[in-house]
């Protein structure tokens, strides 16, 4: 069974969506963010200061390619993991890609409670965070699905996704 990699813009949904996700497909969870952090014993926002953005999309590739192929999972990404081509060929490497879209104003009101986000910061402008997810969705849309999440909350967002994926034995044996 392939992995379910979520990629989408900040605050889409994909860490939450993810862990529900993989809980209703008995699937293990890789939070990309999380290993991250893990691994260089910082938070992200501490990377972005110290070792700058570029530092920490190396990091971000790096985990994605040490990404266990073995097993099928759900894999929750981070929201400029799309930028680097190579990153498509490790994430299709892995699975199947799920864009978890929503738009510029339901992304802008959950970006409001902060989250720790170094990229998406009022005081630097919400001009150039939009401008941002604007320049990103090309690549987004480059995913093998598209899921709305604009007026839904998590749990109809998983099992849609779930409904993608009927051949994960765990799912079809939940519903039946």
């Amino acid at each position: 069974m392939p992995s379910i990699i979520l990629v989408g813009f900040m605050g889409a949904g994909k860490t939450t969506v993810g862990a529900k996700l993989a809980a209703m497909l008995h699937r293990p969870l890789c939070d990309l963010d999380g290993e991250i952090v893990a691994t260089a014993g910082m938070t992200i926002p501490e990377i972005f200061a110290c070792k700058g953005e570029s530092y920490f999309r190396d990091l971000e590739t790096a985990a994605l390619g040490a990404i266990d192929r073995l097993h099928d999972q759900v894999v929750a990404t981070g929201g400029g993991v799309v930028e680097r081509p190579g990153n498509w060929a490790l994430m299709r490497a892995l699975g199947k890609t799920v864009y978890l879209q929503a738009p510029w104003d339901v992304l802008r009101q959950r970006l409001l409670g902060g989250g720790g986000r170094p990229l998406a910061r009022a005081q630097d402008g919400w001009e150039q965070v939009e401008a941002l997810m604007l320049r990103r969705e090309p690549l987004y849309l480059q995913a093998d699905y598209v899921v709305s999440t604009a007026g839904f909350d998590s749990e109809q967002v998983v099992a849609v996704i779930a409904g993608l994926f009927p051949q994960h034995k765990d799912y079809e044996n939940d519903r039946g």
